[in-house]
């Protein structure tokens, strides 16, 4: 049943999945909560924080609807992914592989919710004493396939035949 465009869009959403869960298992086996291991002085550490939040800690503040929130408005983005890649053109393979890069993200931080209520956060950047918010795998994950997406829709959409 599975055939065309969605052997790579599983196989890159799949491989994002197992990258993010991998990598916060790491973390989370290597350091105690709140502890951090800088990497490069000044600029990046490994932190093991959640954040009960949305990105860049939106919507933290306490409140039993943010579980449930969260886990609905993933499950009906991951359905609207699933709609828009079975919509994608033959050889729409970009923007294929950044909507399976947001739905494998998107599924990481998921697994999270359901887990902890929260998601496990580790990449911690500071550039000139400003400070990033603490990320993951799968947020940077979701963040390029939101780029490649958006290059594709505004850069080569007329080259296909799109829009026409």
């Amino acid at each position: 049943m599975i055939k065309g465009r969605f052997p790579l869009f599983f196989l890159v959403a799949a491989v994002t999945v197992v990258l993010d869960l991998a990598s916060k298992a790491l973390v989370e086996s290597r350091l105690a909560s709140f502890e951090s291991v800088e990497v490069i002085e000044g600029f990046l550490e490994i932190v093991n924080v959640r954040n009960p939040g949305a990105a860049f800690g939106l919507f933290a503040q306490n409140g039993s609807w943010k579980v449930t929130f969260f886990l609905l408005f993933t499950t009906v983005a991951l359905g609207v992914i699933l709609w828009v890649v079975k919509k994608l053109e033959r050889g729409a393979r970009a923007e294929l592989c950044g909507l399976a890069l947001i739905f494998g993200g998107a599924v990481g931080n998921l697994v999270d919710r359901v887990r902890y209520g929260e998601v496990v956060d580790f990449i911690d950047f500071q550039v000139a004493g400003h400070h990033w918010p603490a990320f993951n795998v799968a947020d940077a994950a979701i963040t390029v396939g939101v780029v490649i997406v958006l290059v594709c829709q505004f850069f080569f959409a007329n080259t296909s035949g799109r829009g026409e």
